[in-house]
């Protein structure tokens, strides 16, 4: 017995890993004798993102999860000590206003995501509670900041990260993400780095555009930007809890520069232009674009105008809204009309513009 202790224990030193012994009745692991404190806690390169729905005209598909991060992305997480099996009435980010309430080095810890490695990269290494039967209670967050602050969100007083939009160019507007809470037990996990899954605290717009018509597109129309005037708000405070947003309400318009503006052909083409905006307090007002013709000649068309329109853009968290674009010559009739569908899912609205 004696002997197989002391072999467990030269295995944990030699790799720097906790290991659990057989002979513990209890199935605790085996705390590091070099630092005093429990196994190593990694996170995955892997990272996941919520399955967001986005509904066609006849049928609903869904947009591939997020696996990896561009390289030298850099996540923050907190961790708050926990105990498997236990009720954790206190583990959670409202009650938690100290740094030490948390794991150490896991109050907004930073992990960098570098290209050709399975695990995320931070300088120091946090490890689970140094106690029987540990657990750590997790959230993570994109992009990581050391702005972060305890403050009143949504009405309730917790741990915040700031959030901006690009309106000048919507195309650098930053996918701003959170995990929830995460409870995670060693005696789930193990050594196994933890895979964090995220999901998107804005709400996204996207415009297609196409044509039917083939004067249309002997013409060499492109689209040159796309611009959103709004009711919402620019910039704020997230909650990294539920990823809920606090912002000062304003009318403003934003645009979205278009890199490839090339009209395609019969069916709408891949998205040229995508708006992100706060799932909540957010009314679309107007959207306009900008077309240039293959004779170099620009205008700007109206898409909608929620005064006329008769319906409205919704914006709901995580999911797309689908603005189908089709251009038709001046003198063409419109053949279709707007189709929204119900709030179970992401919307699909089908939009004609002539060209003048």
């Amino acid at each position: 017995m004696f002997m197989k202790k002391w072999i467990l224990g030269v295995s944990f030193l030699m790799v720097m890993l906790a290991s659990c012994s057989k002979d513990n009745d209890e199935g605790t692991p085996q705390s590091s004798t070099l630092t005093g404190e429990g196994a190593e806690l990694k996170f995955s390169s892997n990272v996941l993102s919520s399955i967001v729905v986005e509904v066609e005209a006849t049928r609903a598909t869904t947009r591939g999860p997020l696996v990896s991060f561009e390289n030298n992305s850099r996540i923050g997480v907190f961790g708050i000590p926990g105990i498997d099996g236990g009720t954790g009435e206190s583990c959670n980010l409202r009650d938690c206003k100290n740094e030490s309430d948390f794991q150490k080095y896991l109050f907004n810890g930073q992990y960098t995501y570098v290209s050709g490695y399975d695990e995320l990269q931070s300088e120091y290494q946090a490890t689970y509670p140094s106690r029987a039967n540990p657990a750590l209670y997790l959230y993570g967050y994109y992009p990581y900041t050391e702005k972060a602050e305890y403050r009143e969100i949504a009405g309730a007083t917790q741990w915040a990260v700031p959030w901006q939009l690009d309106i000048d160019n919507m195309a650098n507007t930053i996918d701003y993400l959170y995990t929830g809470e995460q409870f995670v037990k060693y005696s789930e996990w193990g050594l196994t780095p933890v895979t964090l899954a995220f999901q998107h605290a804005l709400g996204r717009i996207d415009f297609r555009f196409f044509t039917t018509n083939m004067a249309v597109l002997n013409a060499n129309y492109s689209v040159q930007s796309v611009s959103v005037t709004c009711i919402s708000g620019k910039k704020g405070w997230m909650a990294i809890t539920n990823g809920d947003l606090s912002f000062t309400t304003e009318t403003f318009t934003s645009t979205y520069k278009v890199t490839d503006g090339s009209i395609a052909w019969n069916t709408p083409g891949e998205p040229a232009a995508r708006f992100m905006f706060s799932p909540t307090g957010t009314l679309i007002k107007k959207v306009t674009c900008v077309m240039k013709s293959g004779a170099g000649v620009t205008k700007e068309y109206e898409i909608f105008d929620s005064e006329y329109s008769g319906y409205t853009i919704p914006v709901r968290k995580g999911e797309i809204t689908n603005m189908k674009i089709r251009f038709l010559p001046k003198d063409a009739s419109i053949s279709s009309s707007v189709n929204v569908n119900s709030w179970e899912s992401s919307a699909t609205i089908d939009k004609d513009i002539k060209l003048q």
